[in-house]
């Protein structure tokens, strides 16, 4: 009788490496992998063929050699999740699959803008010809509003319109709020969409009305001969 040595080789078995997403601020999820079941010997199962005394490959997601956190800008970053390393009896992971990550904006409220609205002032509402209504660019920062949601200690900077329908001085006008957005120099943008945003606020209005503005009368002669006298309205010459 002749004997020898019979060698049985693990089957390869390709890891699936599935995509995942989370919010910009919050802790990633947990990242998952599945596993090519076309690669498994006839009849098994995922569960038969590993059973449950088996190592798992393990899952990372590296963005510039840092692991993805809470503070990952948002965006989609392609193939940064992998899997490697894990073992089982009769399987050898193949861990060649990538999956994508996608931080998505954080939602941000903003309740209220409590200081910094501009003041409308009388030289303003000259320029206006005091035509109603008067609109002013008003920015804001945090320390300027009621911010919710706001993360990481993140700074924000928005721009809008402040707009006054009404030239009775008052130093607490109802100001109505527009075209509320991110500055354009605001670096924290990218990571947050504006949900919620105040349509009114207080402001101050420091100029009288039209019709308390004195005009100076016009002189009655606008053209007159060297030597003759220039009187105004009311003068005696």
């Amino acid at each position: 009788m002749v004997t020898g040595e019979i060698t049985v080789k693990k089957r390869p078995l390709h890891v699936i490496v599935n995509d995942a997403s989370y919010t910009y601020g919050d802790e990633p999820s947990t990242y998952t992998i599945d596993y090519e079941k076309s690669d498994l010997a006839d009849g098994e199962t995922i569960i038969s063929a590993l059973g449950t005394l088996f190592t798992p490959p393990t899952v990372q997601c590296k963005i510039d050699d840092k692991d993805a956190d809470n503070k990952t800008n948002a965006g989609t970053y392609e193939d940064v999740i992998t899997a490697f390393g894990g073992s089982a009896d009769n399987y050898e992971f193949i861990c060649e699959d990538k999956g994508s990550l996608t931080v998505n904006k954080r939602e941000l409220k903003i309740n209220s803008i409590n200081n910094g609205i501009p003041d409308l002032t009388s030289s303003i509402a000259y320029e206006h010809n005091y035509q109603l209504p008067i609109k002013l660019d008003g920015t804001a920062s945090n320390s300027d509003m009621d911010i919710v949601n706001l993360v990481n200690n993140d700074s924000i900077d928005i721009t809008y319109k402040a707009v006054y329908n009404s030239l009775e001085q008052t130093d607490n006008a109802t100001v109505d709020i527009e075209d509320v957005e991110f500055a354009n120099d605001c670096d924290s943008s990218k990571n947050y969409t504006l949900v919620t945003v105040p349509t009114t606020s207080s402001g101050k209005i420091m100029t009288r009305l039209m019709s308390e503005i004195i005009v100076n009368s016009s002189p009655d002669k606008m053209e007159y001969t060297y030597g003759e006298w220039f009187c105004s309205k009311g003068r005696q010459c």
